[in-house]
């Protein structure tokens, strides 16, 4: 049998201030985690991007970019801004705001590397 209990008004404030300060960041949820990596690949019409992420303590420690597409521009530089940055979609935007997928990968519109 179990026993059911009920919380108060002030339990769930402390449980929300709990989930707030401790577990509801970015360093509890993302920097302390283990390392990992990741591999996306997908089919365009200019070709197939193959994108490889070792990720550390929540940062971008090396990224791949491979590929059978054609550009003007060596992908390595793509490679160095993401090097370093927290693996977070607004540091990895942010990192990437004044680049013109273009010159990397042809006619590829931006959202959709």
């Amino acid at each position: 049998e179990f026993k059911v209990i009920t919380l108060t008004d002030e339990d769930w404030k402390a449980v929300h201030e709990l989930r707030d300060v401790r577990y509801g960041n970015w360093d509890w949820n993302i920097g302390r985690s283990p390392k990992f990596n990741l591999q996306r690949t997908r089919r365009f019409p200019i070709g197939e991007i193959d994108l490889r992420l070792d990720v550390e303590k929540g940062h971008i420690k090396e990224a791949k970019i491979f590929g059978d597409f054609f550009g003007f521009s060596p992908v390595s530089e793509l490679e160095e801004k993401l090097t370093g940055i927290r693996y977070e979609p607004e540091d990895i935007a942010t990192a990437l705001a004044d680049v013109d997928v273009h010159d990397y990968f042809g006619a590829l519109p931006k959202e959709d590397f």
